[in-house]
């Protein structure tokens, strides 16, 4: 792009014309910024930045500030269009012009070239939405150029149907009453239920609202933006597990009727378990009489008599044997997630009275039992596989796990202030996942472990929407989403490992009361949620951390937040 390598964030004004298409460009692709000012140029630099410029995959380059008429060649000079040929030979190009289009005369020799006409906010926010296909190229030329470019001509491009961005007015929403909520938000942290958060609401794949509330923490130090990232909870088991499962099962390389030990052996031949006759569809809906979680025995295997980490299991140094980083400063054996394994397995599993299935109950040991499932299935890390077939092809340029590894602390907003190992085992700070047993596992666990912006949870969902296609590709089998977000039992209101809305009035629904029975999400313990409604083709995400400084702290779940903002949004449905 066109932006000074020199500036940073901070100086970078969003809100500008120039810049709002860089905004807009940052939420397709990763966008390195360049500025050229006119009075600076001299021969030496714009070679010295060709040459610099080649190393890219794309370069946009787009021109403002066009004066003069045509003799004036609408001030483009020869130094400038020298460059950009010599740009074009060395790495593909793209040239949009805001500004008047006489000057295409001048611009003929190029291969891509885009006439925004105007230099205006709605042309730069529109022209990287046609470059990436969430919008149609639809216009014609008002005039001739040249013989080759005659009036009335264009090319015509389709959407690829990327989420794209206008006001709420332009998808059936009222911005008046999507401004509520501001209030909600900003009433849940002066309450201190949070310190900061992001919402993102689409429907009719554009997005209309986009914000970032508060800050890192309650002392007001750091503001969250749009970009920050959060530890998703247990959102990952439907924009991390549940994607892969979903890919395996359209792949038919996964019957969710069949028993789990039919894709894991070791369940009945390693030793006597309790799990060999599990149903994967069972386990899904929560209803396999499965424990909640393992926090318990993990206390009972982890720490010593005084409460402290066994000194056998845990170091303050890494070393060969100790490699594992489980949080800062804390290091493990990798064995222990086989350990930690083991200790699963041996787990109760309520038995089931003959011809009826066990009540359900909400478990995140699960989550683990079909992480091993596909990564056994897809022959590597549920992670590695996410990252490579799903969320680099998506464009997505936040959803990862271990994202200390590709981003600072500055990046992350932290989880909870303290490591009170007595009570949880290990607590997430910054960049490292807060629940335990996906900590014990390395960051990656079938229930915890993603983090993520609520614009790439967005786009996922908006892909899991759209039939599982996004942007010309094809993610998932048609018809697979349906199946596994469609409503499996009449005593239980899941589908098949997402959550959906309660529709007995006699219990608490965890989606908005206005929500439709298509709707499908999940919620997730640091105060996140993200929910699809396919009947007003609509897609909501709220991000949080309000288990800082402690998760302790109930005011979040008591006040419904989430469902508070979620209300909101169908209220501004015209």
């Amino acid at each position: 792009d066109n932006l000074d390598p020199a500036a940073t964030d901070k100086q970078i004004d969003k809100n500008s014309t120039t810049n709002a298409k860089n905004f807009i460009l940052e939420k397709y692709a990763p966008v390195t910024r360049y500025t050229l000012a006119r009075k600076t140029m001299t021969a030496e630099n714009l070679d010295a930045l060709a040459e610099q410029l080649k190393a890219y995959n794309l370069v946009i380059v787009d021109i403002h500030d066009m004066r003069g008429g045509r003799t004036q060649q609408f001030g483009l000079t020869q130094a400038e269009l020298l460059f950009l040929k010599t740009l074009q030979a060395k790495t593909p190009l793209i040239v949009m012009v805001f500004g008047n289009v006489y000057s295409l005369a001048f611009l003929q020799d190029f291969d891509h070239v885009i006439a925004a006409y105007e230099n205006d906010p709605i042309a730069v926010k529109v022209v990287p939405q046609i470059i990436f296909g969430a919008l149609p190229a639809q216009g014609v030329l008002p005039i001739t150029v040249s013989q080759a470019w005659p009036a009335g001509w264009g090319i015509p491009t389709k959407s690829l149907q990327r989420l794209g961005y206008t006001c709420p007015e332009g998808a059936g929403m009222d911005s008046h009453a999507l401004q509520y909520i501001d209030a909600i938000v900003n009433q849940a942290i002066a309450n201190q239920a949070m310190p900061g958060g992001q919402v993102v609401v689409a429907r009719k794949g554009k997005v209309v609202f986009e914000k970032a509330y508060g800050y890192y923490t309650y002392d007001k130090q750091q503001p969250v933006t749009t970009e920050t990232l959060y530890d998703v909870a247990s959102v990952t088991k439907v924009a991390g597990t549940l994607q892969a499962l979903m890919y395996l099962a359209g792949e038919r390389k996964l019957n969710v009727k069949k028993r789990l030990s039919a894709y894991l052996p070791e369940l009945k031949k390693s030793f006597k378990t309790n799990k060999s006759r599990l149903r994967i569809n069972d386990v899904l809906v929560h209803q396999a009489g499965l424990i909640s979680h393992l926090n318990p025995i993990l206390q009972d295997k982890l720490l010593d008599d005084e409460l402290a980490l066994k000194e056998e299991l845990f170091t303050t140094m890494p070393s060969e044997d100790f490699r594992k980083q489980i949080a800062p400063g804390l290091y493990a054996p990798p064995a222990l997630k086989d350990s930690v394994w083991y200790w699963l397995l041996k787990t109760g599993v309520k038995k089931r009275k003959l011809f009826k299935k066990p009540a359900y109950r909400y478990s995140c040991i699960g989550a683990y039992l079909l992480q091993r499932l596909i990564e056994k299935q897809l022959a590597q890390p549920i992670d590695v596989f996410l990252d490579k077939n799903f969320y680099r092809l998506l464009g997505l340029t936040t959803a990862t796990y271990h994202p200390l590894d590709k981003f600072s602390q500055n990046s992350i907003a932290p989880t909870e202030a303290h490591n009170d190992y007595s009570n949880t085992i290990i607590h997430g700070v910054v960049g490292m996942v807060h629940d335990p047993m996906a900590a014990l596992y390395g960051g990656v666990g079938g229930n915890a472990g993603l983090f993520s912006n609520a614009h790439d949870l967005a786009v996922i969902l908006q892909m899991n929407l759209q039939d599982g296609t996004y942007g010309g590709t094809r993610y998932l089998a048609p018809g697979i989403v349906g199946k596994f977000t469609a409503k499996q039992s009449k005593n239980n209101r899941r589908g098949l490992g997402w959550d959906k809305p309660e529709t007995d009035t006699r219990k608490g629904s965890p989606a908005s009361a206005y929500a439709s029975a298509a709707t499908y999400g999940h919620l997730g313990f640091t105060g996140t949620g993200v929910w699809v409604d396919p009947t007003y083709d609509l897609v909501y995400v709220f991000l949080s951390n309000r288990t800082f400084p402690s998760s302790r702290k109930g005011t979040f779940v008591s006040s419904s937040v989430r469902t508070k903002v979620q209300d909101a949004i169908y209220k501004a449905l015209r």
